[in-house]
C-alpha cells in the first residue's frame, strides 16, 4: 500500500452477486425484470436511499478500495477539475445479496472538509454525504461509461452492461464526482422474492 492509500474497514460478511436479469427465468419473468431495471436506471435521486427503500433493512457498505491518486482515465480528467482524485470502489448489500457495485472518482479540488472527512471514514455512502448540497446528475456518453464500468468489473467481476450506467455529479462548486454503477439481482429482493440463485459470485 503506497503513501496515498488509506486502509479502510471492509464488511466481514460475504454476499452473493448475480446479474440483474435471471437468464434461467421464464421469458415473462425476464420481461418484468427488465421493466424494473429500466425504472432503476432512469431514476435521478440517491441510489443509497433507493437501496434502503427496497431492502427495508440496514445496508452494509463494503469499501473494496479507496486511494488518492493522480492517475485517472482521460475521460475522467476531461470532466473533473484538478490533478488529485479519490478513487473508490464500493458495494451496497443487504439480506445476503449485493444490490449494487459502484466506482467513484472524486475531485479533491473544491471538495469541502465535511465531504472529505465523510469519504475518509469509509463508513458512509456517497448519497447521504450529498444530502446537504444542491446536486445535479448528468449521464456520461456510452463510450465513457464503457471505460468506467469496465474498470469497475475488473475489480468486482460479473460484467452486466444492461444494468450499468455512468454519470457526473455537479455541485455548486462544479463537477466533483464521476460515478459508474451496476445494479445487481439484490435490487429485486422485494420485487420477486430472494434470489433463487445463491451460488453466484461472492465478494
Amino acid at each position: 500500500m503506497n503513501s496515498n492509500e488509506k486502509e479502510l474497514p471492509v464488511a466481514a460478511n460475504r454476499f452473493a452477486r448475480a446479474s440483474f436479469v435471471d437468464a434461467d427465468a421464464a421469458p415473462e419473468a425476464q420481461q418484468r425484470q427488465r421493466w424494473v431495471l429500466r425504472l432503476l436506471l432512469a431514476q435521478d435521486g440517491s441510489t443509497t436511499r433507493l437501496c434502503q427503500s427496497i431492502a427495508a433493512t440496514p445496508l452494509t457498505l463494503q469499501v473494496r478500495q479507496q486511494t488518492v491518486t493522480a492517475s485517472v482515465p482521460e475521460c475522467v480528467r476531461a470532466v473533473l477539475p484538478g490533478e488529485r482524485f479519490i478513487y473508490r470502489i464500493t458495494s451496497l448489500a443487504a439480506r445476503g445479496e449485493i444490490m449494487m457495485d459502484n466506482l467513484v472518482y472524486v475531485a479533491l479540488d473544491g471538495l469541502s472538509e465535511p465531504l472529505r472527512d465523510g469519504l475518509d471514514s469509509g463508513a458512509i455512502p456517497i448519497g447521504p454525504l450529498l444530502e446537504s448540497l444542491w446536486v445535479r446528475r448528468k449521464p456520461l456518453p456510452a463510450d465513457v461509461a464503457a471505460v468506467l464500468t469496465g474498470q469497475l468489473w475488473e475489480e468486482v467481476g460479473l460484467p452486466d452492461a444492461a444494468a450499468a450506467r455512468a454519470y457526473t455529479i455537479a455541485t455548486p462548486a462544479g463537477n466533483l464526482f464521476v460515478i459508474a454503477e451496476t445494479y445487481r439481482r439484490g435490487m429485486r429482493m422485494n420485487f420477486d422474492g430472494p434470489s433463487a440463485q445463491r451460488s453466484g459470485d461472492l465478494g
